[in-house]
């Protein structure tokens, strides 16, 4: 036997309005939990500047030039000639 409930749509509403405050509420504790994993003010300024998405994300993880070429197995010429090339250049 399958058992059913029936709630009104405001209540629905409601209850899915509290599921999404809850998942905003999980996103903001896991940034605190990791603050790593988000962006600065410095970071944000420096992208809105057009600076190098690759360099600002490079720097925002602590990887060298080198070591991100390593990772992500891509010549370092390559890698370094990207870093260097500003949004505004695009």
């Amino acid at each position: 036997m399958i058992e059913t409930v029936t709630i009104s749509t405001a209540e629905y509403e409601r209850l899915i309005s509290a599921a999404e405050d809850l998942a905003d509420l999980q996103v903001v504790a896991a940034y605190k939990a990791d603050p790593k994993d988000g962006f600065s003010s410095e970071f944000v300024k420096r992208m809105l500047e057009g600076e190098s998405l690759l360099k600002l994300w490079r720097e925002h993880r602590g990887l060298s030039q080198s070591a991100l070429s390593r990772l992500i197995e891509f010549k370092l010429v390559i890698l370094k000639a990207a870093d260097r090339q500003a949004l505004s250049q695009r």
